[in-house]
């Protein structure tokens, strides 16, 4: 039987509904943020549905796996644009592979492409055609990196103002 709290100040209260509704909430599934690493790729969707994306975009942030893929994309981006001038398919395709390989599986841990469509939901890539393309854009053009998500907090920053003398 669920007891009745009365006070002066305040409305009845019934502790069991109170109770319940907090197990309730503890109850709710929150999307779970992934365990990043120093070799996970963190990607924004691409801003336009064309295939393949047009232009690469990093998630908010100076992620240290980002800066590791920049690098990379570095080191292969000559050979990749030689093949891509010479319409030598093989060679983009090999060059992609051995991107998206020494991401995967030459580090320790291993690296992992994820995308974020909001600050709280990411989805891992699955190795294949989907990130050769990522891939294939990123070595054509480096990858953009995404503004922050506004904080709740910036609407009440303060605003500079003018002084009267200036």
């Amino acid at each position: 039987m669920a007891t009745l709290l009365m006070s002066k100040s305040t409305p009845i209260i019934d502790q069991e509904y109170i109770s319940t509704m907090n197990n309730k909430m503890n109850l709710i599934d929150l999307p779970a943020t992934p365990q990043f690493t120093n070799y996970d790729v963190l990607l924004m969707p691409s801003s336009q549905e064309s295939e393949p994306p047009a232009q690469i975009r990093f998630a908010p942030g100076n992620h240290v796996g980002n800066q590791r893929f920049l690098v990379l994309l570095d080191i292969y981006r000559e050979r990749f644009l030689l093949a891509d001038m010479l319409n030598n398919d093989t060679e983009r395709r090999n060059i992609s592979l051995e991107v998206m390989n020494t991401v995967a599986f030459s580090c320790t841990p291993n690296g992992r492409f994820f995308e974020q469509s909001t600050p709280l939901d990411w989805r891992e890539l699955t190795l294949g055609p989907e990130v050769l393309d990522i891939i294939n854009s990123a070595l054509k053009a480096p990858p953009l990196i995404s503004p922050s998500y506004p904080s709740p907090a910036s609407r009440y920053a303060p605003v500079a103002r003018k002084r009267s003398g200036d």
